[in-house]
């Protein structure tokens, strides 16, 4: 009779076990499906969030009449995530209350098994709690085996993102070109959507050459930054080429691009390292980092450090931040693009802690340090692309305009009235500060 009732016992825990598996892989394999979705929406969300909090925005958000837009896409993209959340939400809950029953079923009928045995005297008291013992250590041995190689299959789901991430496979399997230098970039009827009802660029036609500085302007949503994270290789294009030195960009090596590139974007922080590993973590050219610190009017903050280029930005050991305010950061940030040898110099809209008139001085120091490579500069602050050889103004997923300033203000078209709108609101700033 002991040895019916361990089977019976066994075989419930087994058909148990298999069932609420099954459903926890199903979950998991649908979690795995949408988790791309969940950290794109999650990562918009952030943002928007992040922007409809910071004081820094407020005056670009009425600068630009984008109150309205913010709401409307802070709705709409929270509604996008809590979408995605709620439907693994539920299909968690069905799987939990799956497990629920089965387990339920399972204790039920040990319990009565048992129970029925020692009324009709096939087993003691003793034996009773020995079995049941013996039912549930299995149980519970069985439930944390199957979550183990449940934790085992999310892991190497979730290291197959990463080495589908880090290794490109055409890369691998196709001989690439290493790029040496970069003179020339050229876009050729070069459209990118995300997907079929979300097009963000159409036709771009645009070539950059060496010595030549840029400014991308335009409203929020035109689709500067993903301009730049195409002619980058961040992104790949939908349609059309882009061609670096004449040659398809397809047809170098990844890595050898981003080496010639430097880049800075909106998103940035500093490493809880040395202030010399943030600015220059490969050769550690102390004389051009000092040199730049100077030129970029951080010495008397620079030396207040107590360790110089070697103090710790964030000390763990002591609990101690050696704080830097958000213009000096971005500062740091731009002498840290300076400090690699590079041929493509990229700043995305990073001064936002900085005022136009701060902003605009730094731009003309960035542009005489660059004057030999090739620069693209992106802001919304227009008034400060002024010193570009070349103006482009995206519109409607496109160039609407393009010229130098000179040009484009003649032209009296899109970027003369943004520039118009954005004088006119800082004029009425200056005399509000005036009459305080």
């Amino acid at each position: 009779m002991a040895k019916l009732i361990i089977q019976s016992s066994v075989i419930i825990i087994l058909i148990s076990a298999l069932v609420t598996a099954y459903f926890q892989d199903r979950l998991m394999l649908y979690g795995d499906k949408i988790t791309d979705d969940m950290a794109q929406e999650e990562s918009r969300h952030y943002y928007m969030y992040k922007v409809s909090l910071d004081d820094g925005a407020q005056k670009e958000i009425r600068l630009n009449n984008a109150l309205s837009w913010l709401v409307y896409h802070l709705d709409k993209i929270s509604k996008a995530y809590y979408t995605l959340l709620r439907g693994w939400t539920k299909k968690a809950n069905r799987v939990s209350l799956v497990e629920g029953i089965f387990g339920f079923i399972r204790d039920l009928f040990t319990y009565v098994l048992l129970t029925k045995s020692v009324l009709n005297g096939e087993i003691s008291a003793a034996n009773f709690i020995f079995y049941l013992s013996l039912v549930v250590g299995f149980s519970e041995w069985l439930n944390n085996f199957s979550g183990h190689i449940r934790s085992l299959r999310r892991i190497s789901l979730v290291c197959d993102k990463y080495r589908t991430f880090v290794h490109d496979k055409a890369d691998l399997n196709t001989e690439k070109i290493i790029l040496k230098s970069i003179d020339e970039i050229k876009l050729e009827d070069v459209s990118f959507a995300y997907d079929e009802d979300n097009e963000i660029l159409k036709n771009i036609n645009l070539t950059i050459k060496k010595g030549e500085s840029i400014a991308v302007v335009g409203e929020n949503g035109a689709g500067k930054t993903t301009l730049i994270k195409l002619i980058t290789k961040l992104f790949d294009a939908s349609s059309g080429r882009i061609l670096i030195n004449g040659i398809d960009i397809d047809l170098y090596d990844k890595k050898s691009i981003y080496k010639r590139i430097s880049a800075l974007f909106q998103d940035y922080f500093l490493m809880p390292t040395t202030l010399i590993n943030n600015l220059d973590d490969k050769q550690q050219d102390r004389s051009k980092a000092k040199t730049l610190i100077d030129e970029m009017d951080l010495s008397n903050r620079f030396n207040s450090l107590e360790n110089g280029l070697d103090t710790e930005l964030i000390n763990i050991e002591d609990n101690k931040v050696e704080g830097f305010s958000g213009g000096e950061t971005q500062k740091l940030l731009f002498i840290k693009s300076l400090m690699k040898d590079s041929d493509l110099l990229i700043l995305d809209e990073p001064t936002s802690a900085l005022d136009p008139i701060a902003e605009e001085k730094l731009y003309l120091k960035y542009k005489d340090f660059t004057k030999d490579k090739m620069a693209i500069f992106i802001s919304h602050r227009i008034t400060s692309t002024r010193f570009c050889d070349r103006i482009i103004y995206l519109d409607d997923k496109s160039i609407a305009e393009l010229g130098t300033y000179d040009e484009l203000m003649n032209l009296g078209g899109k970027y003369k009235a943004m520039f118009d709108m954005q004088a006119k609101y800082y004029k009425e700033n200056e005399n509000e500060e005036a009459s305080l």
